[in-house]
């Protein structure tokens, strides 16, 4: 019965404080975006766009503090009425309290991981197909047999533009080829390049040969993706896996995608500690009437909990920290702050 009291409890909370910040952070980006909404009916719709596209960053600022402000206030209306005194004078100890708020919060995460992934996928993908806008960056590619693309432009599924392919051998190791390809365009079964540049070296001269085209088998190109990046952070957990070991295939850094897997596998337990910071805050002031100290007080270790996790975040995606300890540094601290303050409640 208790354990389901203060399930609801938390979860009315929750709702409210969630809801509560998405209005302020909703009018304040109306207020920010008049022009644009104001400007037509497509201004309105890409404004709304642009704020269903913020929503994964929102969520995971929002959410952590939130469970942490829904957890002091469950234990708040408890501590008015000295029904959480009387609880713990049963002998129902801090375990019995924090699980089923500890459940609810894994069902939180389980939809803000669908939320953040999947949906948010989905939506970037239909709205970039048709925003004229995007611009795809250049992407090098390792291919077999010794080569490395280039790829300048992207213009369109099926095209290629400003195209660069560097052939080397390995014994001894150096460059033997380099071909600058004007355009290309994707047949059934190969590719076809126009207007090319080929540079031969070998150890005593250079060739130089202009081809008006050259054709390549599909498979001999490296595969592309003709939509904008999505950020690894953005990308669905599993997918993640198979990102990294692609693009280590190719040659190319995965550093800010084995940060993003990590955080993604840390995400629940940095709800799980806000439960328990939240509980470990208001035990320790219940005694004192002190609940608004402990509410203010949890609203600066929230803040400086997602500070401290971005930097750490920003430091693994520069490489300049391993991506475990990125992800998961914060929630090491904070739990060493959550058990020194139950150890202060408990003397």
């Amino acid at each position: 019965m208790i354990s389901r009291y203060l399930a609801g409890e938390f979860t009315r909370f929750f709702i409210l404080f969630l809801g509560a910040f998405l209005i302020i952070i909703f009018i304040g980006n109306v207020f920010s975006s008049l022009t644009i909404i104001f400007e037509d009916w497509e201004g309105f719709l890409r404004f709304l766009r642009i704020t269903a596209l913020m929503l994964p960053q929102l969520l995971e600022f929002t959410i952590p503090i939130t469970v942490l402000l829904a957890t002091i206030t469950t234990f708040s209306t408890f501590n008015r009425t000295s029904e959480l005194l009387a609880i713990r004078s049963s002998g129902v100890g801090p375990w019995n309290l924090a699980w089923p708020l500890l459940l609810i919060t894994l069902l939180i995460a389980a939809s803000t991981y669908v939320g953040q992934n999947y949906l948010y996928v989905w939506m970037h993908r239909q709205w970039a197909e048709t925003d004229s806008t995007i611009k795809l960056q250049p992407i090098w590619k390792v291919a077999p047999d010794n080569r490395l693309y280039f790829f300048g432009k992207l213009p369109e599924k099926g095209k290629l533009q400003s195209v660069t392919l560097f052939q080397w051998q390995t014994e001894p190791y150096r460059m033997v080829e380099r071909t600058a390809i004007d355009r290309g365009e994707q047949q059934k079964t190969s590719w076809n390049f126009q207007d090319l540049e080929q540079y031969r070296f070998s150890e005593n001269h250079l060739k130089y040969e202009n081809l008006e085209q050259l054709n390549l088998k599909i498979k001999e190109v490296p595969s592309l993706k003709y939509e904008k990046a999505i950020s690894p952070r953005n990308l669905p957990f599993l997918d993640l896996r198979d990102e990294i070991e692609n693009r280590r295939k190719e040659g190319q850094d995965v550093t800010p995608h084995r940060v993003a897997f990590f955080q993604k596998s840390a995400f629940p337990f940095q709800l799980f500690i806000m439960v328990f910071l939240g509980l470990a805050l208001s035990t320790s002031h219940s005694r004192k009437g002190m609940a608004a100290e402990s509410l203010a007080l949890s609203c600066l270790l929230a803040i400086l909990f997602w500070i401290l996790n971005q930097i750490l975040l920003s430091l693994g995606d520069a490489g300049e920290l391993h991506p475990f300890l990125a992800s998961w540094g914060s929630i090491g601290l904070f739990t060493l702050i959550a058990w020194l303050l139950h150890l202060r409640y408990r003397v």
